[in-house]
């Protein structure tokens, strides 16, 4: 007696900030010798729909599917990073789903076996009976080309092993700063992900050690009230506890070797600043030459960071300078 072999299915569903110029319902393209079949949401034409469906069928375990979805999305997020796209590949929550009661209906009447619309990773146990419930946001219409886009992603699954914290943390903030669409929401979002970075970085040991002496000088200070000493020591422990927004960038321009660039973000943020503390941005004044050039600065430093991260600098670099290249007009 032959047994049933179980296969495995893994489907993976991201938000798109740009649109695929596919006039299709579905394109298939390979990765790592496994067919992926690329769909858009409620049948729509791929280039009409701003969710990417991913599937990939075949798989013997669960957990073989798990890891290759894995090393996928770390693929795509990078590639969308690296092409100026924006991409939001969720964290494996349904946007929409069904009762249990309405499921065993469906199932009860047509045979499908409705599954949650997951926005991220999924597998599971392959049928031809397997069904998902649709709809979700809707965006803009900007397209790219689409067979770059899937070959880089094809080429850095072969390459990426692994990422790590910090690299995905990197690949994380890039994608969401792309990902937005009102350009006053680009500037602060472009910025505040460079800064974010930033803070990650610390006081070297010797500041450190310079930090704890001023605070004892100011402890020690027998010329004024106890009371204001301590005061003073507690200022200065609590606000040098961690550098500013500004010396975290500047030390993370140090640490890439992009030190020129700290007069430039000198200047662009000025004109962020003169915006954002202006209480709200002016009626009827456009704001996306600004915006371009924010997103310009901030994701060449982001791209930058992550070539230290991850083991595909040739790629990184090839990219930075493609779609974030620093035109003299933002160096000026």
């Amino acid at each position: 007696m032959s047994r049933n072999v179980v296969s495995h299915r893994l489907r993976f569903r991201a938000y798109s900030g740009k649109r695929l110029e596919i006039p299709t319902r579905e394109y298939v393209f390979e990765v790592d010798g496994r067919e992926v079949i690329l769909t858009g949401q409620d049948s729509e034409r791929i280039r009409d729909s701003d969710w990417l469906i991913f599937n990939i069928k075949g798989f013997a375990r669960s957990d073989e599917a798990w890891s290759f979805g894995a090393r996928f999305k770390h693929a795509l997020e990078f590639s969308s990073a690296s092409m100026r796209v924006g991409i939001n590949t969720g964290i494996g929550q349904s946007t929409l789903s069904l009762s249990p009661n309405v499921r065993s209906e469906l199932l009860a009447q047509s045979g499908m076996l409705v599954r949650d619309n997951i926005h991220g990773l999924d597998v599971f146990e392959d049928a031809p009976n397997i069904g998902f419930i649709t709809g979700g946001a809707r965006g803009g219409n900007t397209y790219i080309n689409p067979a770059a886009f899937l070959q880089l992603t094809a080429d850095l699954f072969k390459e990426i092993n692994s990422l790590s914290d910090s690299a995905q943390n990197i690949l994380l903030l890039l994608n969401f700063a792309l990902l937005q669409r009102d350009s006053v929401s680009q500037i602060v979002f472009a910025f505040s992900a460079v800064e974010m970075l930033g803070q990650n970085l610390s006081w070297s040991e010797n500041q450190k050690r310079l930090i704890e002496r001023l605070t004892t000088i100011a402890k020690e200070s027998s010329d004024y009230e106890e009371g204001e000493r301590k005061e003073v020591a507690d200022a200065i422990s609590r606000s040098l506890h961690r550098l500013s927004l500004r010396q975290g960038v500047f030390r993370l321009l140090d640490a890439l070797n992009l030190t020129h660039l700290k007069i430039v973000w000198d200047r662009t943020y000025n004109e962020r600043s003169r915006l954002i503390h202006g209480l709200a941005p002016k009626a009827g004044v456009d704001y996306s030459n600004l915006a371009n050039k924010a997103v310009t600065l901030c994701g060449y430093i982001l791209l930058r960071a992550l070539a230290e991260e991850a083991s595909v600098r040739h790629v990184v670099d090839e990219y930075a300078e493609k779609f974030f290249k620093m035109h003299q007009d933002l160096l000026d």
